[in-house]
């Protein structure tokens, strides 16, 4: 199965400023599926990458704390690249290969996640991957 990336968008998480420091909420009830699983990723090497990995069935929520993050999605067939900043999201549907690349020292993202881990679920050959992405279009 292609998953479709073309209208993979950023979404901005509205922050609260005041004197007293910035608040951000996050509201579940408006994400595309109710979170199960949360991890944060730190200390990250400025151009560090991570991910590099599909998943069969856990769809992603991936939120940028701080800093800048290059987010590389593929399909099988095209490739989108996005930047989040501070407060902003970008949704990732199951069947993407993805991975983030950390532009700036001290950058931090949050992942949100429809499904418990589950090592089965990962795709981490890209080979693989291509030949599961190729084979579903038959």
């Amino acid at each position: 199965m292609i998953t479709d990336i073309t209208n993979v968008e950023i979404k901005e998480f509205k922050p609260f400023l005041d004197e007293k420091g910035c608040l951000v909420p996050i509201e579940f009830d408006r994400f595309p599926f109710i979170p199960v699983r949360l991890f944060w990723v730190t200390d990250v090497p400025k151009g560090g990458v991570r991910g590099n990995h599909a998943h069969l069935t856990t769809c992603q929520i991936i939120i940028c704390v701080k800093g800048i993050i290059e987010v590389n999605l593929y399909n099988g067939v095209e490739t989108k690249v996005l930047s989040i900043r501070e407060h902003e999201s970008v949704y990732i549907k199951n069947f993407v290969w993805d991975s983030q690349k950390f532009i700036e020292e001290g950058s931090i993202i949050i992942v949100l996640c429809s499904t418990p881990y589950t090592p089965g679920d990962y795709i981490t050959d890209m080979d693989a991957f291509k030949r599961i992405a190729n084979g579903s279009r038959e």
